[in-house]
C-alpha cells in the first residue's frame, strides 16, 4: 500500500509542479523546566516521542503545501522539523479526491495522513492546542512492546519498571502518521471517516507486518455548539522483529495479535468556554501472555476566554491498566496508572501568533515512581 501511494504521488508530480501550490507554516518556539528533581538527575521523557519529537522542544516547525490538479486531485504535504528530531521529516503527504462517483458525500484520500480516531488530530498543533503537552490516550508509552514479546507474563510484568530498556507503545500514536487509503464526507449534523492503514493505532513501524488496520470515526452535531463522536480501530501491531527473535512459545504469526480499541469523544462550547472529553478502551493480545491486556483511558480539558486577548485552559487525563495474573497466582496491574494536569495561560499577540504559560504534573499510582512536574512556555505562530 506505501508503494501504490509513492506511484501514485510520483504520476501526479509533472501536473503538481505546473499547478499553483499554496504554502503555508507554523512555528514553535519553546522552553520547559523540570522542577523538584535532585540535583544531577536527567530530565524526565516523559513528553518525547520515540523519535525524540516533543512539544515542549526549543524549534518545532511545519511546512504546509497543497495544490489541486485539473478540478479533480488535491494534494497535501507536511513536512516537520523538530530539533529533537534532529532533522526535517514528511510528516504527510496524501491526494484527495473529491466527490467520488458524483457523490459530494463521498471522499477518497490515499497517503501518509493523520488517522481519524477520537478529536485530537486537528488540534495538534500548536496554535489550536490550548496548553503545549498532549493528551496521555495519544502520547504515554506504556509497558505494551510492539518489536519484541515477552517470554512469560513475568517479564510482561517487569517490563513496567524498565522502561530505560523496554520503552512500550502509546495507545494512539499521534506524533506519527500511518499510510492508508481512506473514505470520507459529511453530511448535515454527520460527519465520517473510514481507512485502512499499514500500522495500526499504537504502533505505525507495525507496517511492516502483512496485516492491515481497520480505522474509523462518526460524528454528530445535535445542536449548534454540541458534538459527538465514536471511533474504532482494530489491526495486528507487532513488528516483524518481534517474530524474528524466536519466543513466540505457540505457533501463529505476528498477525494473530492485535489491538482492538473503541472511543467516545464529545465537544461543548458555550459563550466563550469550551469543554472537550474523550474516553477509551484498548485490548491487546499478547504473545506468550494467556489474558488480554487492556485499559482504560481519556481526559477532560476545559477553556475560557478571560479577556479579548488572554485565555485559560485546564486539561486532566488518566489512564488505568487493568489487573492480570502472575505466575504465582497474585493479581498485578500490567502498567501503573497515570494521571496528567497540565493548565496555562494563553495570550494572543495577534490572531495568528499565541504565547502560552503552562504547568504540568505527572503521578503514577505506583508510590515507588516520583511525580514529575515541569513548567513551559511557547510561542507558537502560523503563517
Amino acid at each position: 500500500m506505501r508503494t501504490a501511494y509513492v506511484i501514485l504521488l510520483l504520476s501526479l508530480a509533472p501536473a503538481v509542479v505546473a499547478a499553483q501550490i499554496q504554502w503555508a507554516g507554523s512555528l514553535s518556539l519553546a522552553g520547559s523546566q523540570q522542577i523538584g528533581k535532585f540535583r544531577g538527575e536527567a530530565d524526565s521523557d516523559i513528553n518525547t516521542s520515540l523519535k525524540g519529537q516533543n512539544p515542549f522542544s526549543p524549534v518545532r516547525a511545519r511546512l504546509f503545501a497543497d495544490t489541486e490538479i485539473a478540478d479533480r486531485f488535491q494534494v497535501f504535504m507536511t513536512i516537520l522539523y523538530d530539533e529533537g528530531l534532529g532533522h526535517f521529516e514528511m510528516e504527510g503527504a496524501y491526494v484527495v479526491m473529491p466527490s467520488v462517483g458524483g457523490h459530494e458525500a463521498m471522499n477518497l484520500q490515499i497517503g501518509k495522513m493523520a488517522t481519524p480516531f477520537g478529536r485530537f488530530a486537528a488540534r495538534s498543533f500548536a496554535t489550536a492546542n490550548p496548553v503545549i503537552g498532549t493528551p496521555l490516550i495519544y502520547q504515554y508509552f506504556s509497558a505494551i512492546q510492539g518489536k519484541v514479546v515477552p517470554a512469560n507474563v513475568d517479564q510482561q510484568l517487569a517490563w513496567r519498571h524498565d522502561r530505560a530498556t523496554y520503552r512500550g507503545q502509546p495507545t494512539v500514536y499521534d506524533a506519527c502518521w500511518n499510510t492508508g487509503v481512506q473514505l470520507f464526507g459529511s453530511l448535515p449534523q454527520l460527519a465520517y471517516a473510514v481507512a485502512v492503514t499499514r500500522g495500526t493505532l499504537s504502533n505505525p513501524d507495525a507496517a511492516d507486518n502483512d496485516g492491515v488496520a481497520v480505522v474509523g470515526r462518526v460524528g454528530l452535531q445535535p445542536t449548534m455548539g454540541w458534538q459527538i463522536g465514536a471511533s474504532a480501530s482494530y489491526g495486528p501491531y507487532l513488528q516483524q522483529s518481534a517474530y524474528d527473535a524466536g519466543l513466540f512459545t505457540r505457533s501463529g504469526d505476528i498477525e494473530d495479535y492485535s489491538q482492538l480499541v473503541f472511543g467516545m469523544d464529545t465537544q461543548y462550547s458555550v459563550w466563550h468556554c469550551e469543554v472537550i472529553a474523550e474516553v477509551l478502551h484498548s485490548r491487546w493480545e499478547v504473545a506468550n501472555v494467556d489474558e488480554e491486556l487492556s485499559l482504560w483511558g481519556g481526559y477532560v480539558e476545559a477553556s475560557a476566554r478571560l479577556r479579548p486577548r488572554l485565555s485559560w485552559a485546564l486539561r486532566v487525563g488518566h489512564m488505568r491498566y487493568s489487573d492480570i495474573l502472575a505466575s504465582d497466582g497474585t493479581s498485578q496491574a500490567w502498567d501503573d496508572d497515570i494521571t496528567r494536569v497540565e493548565s496555562g495561560l494563553e495570550f494572543y499577540l495577534a490572531r495568528q501568533a499565541h504565547v502560552k504559560a503552562v504547568w504540568q504534573h505527572n503521578r503514577w499510582a505506583n508510590s515507588a515512581v516520583s511525580d514529575v512536574d515541569l513548567v513551559g512556555m511557547q510561542l507558537a505562530i502560523d503563517f
